[in-house]
């Protein structure tokens, strides 16, 4: 008989009788991603919520400008070095102190981490726990090698280009895609970029839900003492108030950063699938091949007055292109319905996470 597998089936198959092949290739595979998901947080941190050339311009006589906070361990490492700077001016006559913010933003992105990742390791998985502290550290490097000179032009000019093309409002939305692609990338490889986000996994994880509006909610709280803070450094003048307007770039950084996310990870997004078909074994294959329940009802078509089966099963997103090459294979004539459903209630098997 011939063999009609694709290429994709065929190798698929290959690793399934090669699993240390298997193995290290998906190891390979989530590093690389990890990889790719701390670059971007640490180019968009650098490039858009903190660019050097605009918070801190080399010419003193430049009014410096206004960071955009981040959300997460990202954002109270922000509000701790706007801590420092105050605390620096009390002790300094009221003169501002100079500080290396990266070296210090790194220190306390990664120690407000260490907790979080131990949550993470006891409360969703190990192999989750080990790569969100690979992520964190990769972004940590990140972070300080973008800051070196020889990368000093190439991130000055994209940070110029954005200020001068949209200026608070493009940095916040670039940064918003940049954080959101690396959250979202990295909950595609069952892991995390660290902080708030394991959180919100966590709640989510419990509560079977998307992930975005929880990271949206925990950071409020941020964008608030952030503001308060900055404000404060300003002796709540004229730039004590712009620092109230430049939170509301910070609102709509956090919405592009959620929206992204949930445009990204749909593992907590349920579907509905409805099939009409005349094979009275679909539930059978479907519930041998798919870790779900699914009911069937008998129903009569309008014209042909012929009895049916309509089969209901609820799966994950993820398996929808599964389930539907399923059905479509034990009956070709079948009639799909595919729904996106906005909860869920009730015992729903989703797969967890190691």
């Amino acid at each position: 008989m011939q063999n009609h597998k694709s290429f994709k089936q065929r190798t698929t198959d290959w690793l399934f009788d090669h699993e240390p092949v298997k193995n290290g290739l998906t190891l390979a595979w989530t590093l690389l991603v990890l990889t790719f998901s701390a670059f971007m947080f640490a180019f968009g941190y650098k490039a858009f919520l903190n660019p050097t050339s605009i918070v801190h311009p080399a010419d003193p006589n430049i009014e410096p400008g206004f960071r955009i906070v981040s959300g997460g361990a990202s954002g109270l490492s922000q509000t701790f070095i706007v801590a420092i700077y105050l605390i620096g001016k009390s002790f300094n006559g009221g003169n501002p102190i100079v500080i290396n913010e990266d070296l210090i933003y790194s220190i306390i992105y990664f120690a407000l981490n260490v907790p979080v990742i131990l949550l993470a390791f006891f409360g969703i998985g190990k192999r989750f726990a080990l790569y969100t502290l690979y992520n964190v550290g990769m972004a940590t490097l990140f972070t300080n090698i973008l800051s070196l000179d020889a990368f000093a032009p190439f991130l000055d000019a994209i940070s110029q280009f954005a200020n001068q093309n949209g200026g608070m409002l493009a940095r916040a939305i670039f940064a918003g895609v940049c954080t959101g692609i690396s959250s979202g990338v990295a909950y595609k490889v069952d892991s995390s970029a660290g902080g708030i986000d394991v959180i919100a996994y966590y709640i989510a994880l419990k509560k079977n839900v998307l992930v975005g509006k929880y990271s949206i909610a925990i950071n409020v709280g941020i964008i608030v003492s952030f503001t308060i803070l900055t404000a404060a450094n300003e002796n709540f003048g004229e730039n004590g108030v712009f620092a109230l307007a430049v939170a509301l770039y910070s609102v709509v950084y956090m919405l592009v950063t959620g929206a992204i996310v949930d445009l990204i990870n749909r593992r907590n997004k349920k579907c509905q699938i409805e099939v009409v078909t005349d094979n009275p074994e679909l539930g059978k294959i479907l519930i041998a091949n798919i870790p779900h329940a699914a009911t069937i009802i008998k129903g009569e078509g309008a014209f042909s007055g012929k009895e049916h089966y309509i089969v209901q099963i609820v799966i994950s997103f993820y398996e929808v292109k599964k389930t539907v090459q399923i059905i479509r294979e034990s009956d070709p004539r079948a009639f799909i319905k595919v729904m996106d459903l906005h909860q869920v209630y009730g015992r729903f098997f989703l797969m967890p996470i190691r």
